[in-house]
């Protein structure tokens, strides 16, 4: 698999954790600081 395709994939991978995670707590404040930048840099970094 070509990098920028796993780059997509984690920043899938890392929405949905997200959006989980928001579902399953009461905390989610912070997760409205979590922006589309910090996402792709953190799938960058990590793949």
């Amino acid at each position: 698999m070509e990098m920028q395709k796993v780059i997509e994939q984690t920043e899938q991978n890392i929405g949905q954790a997200l959006k989980d995670y928001g579902r399953h707590t009461g905390q989610v404040g912070v997760l409205d600081d979590v922006s589309d930048r910090f996402i792709y840099q953190l799938a960058n970094d990590s793949s």
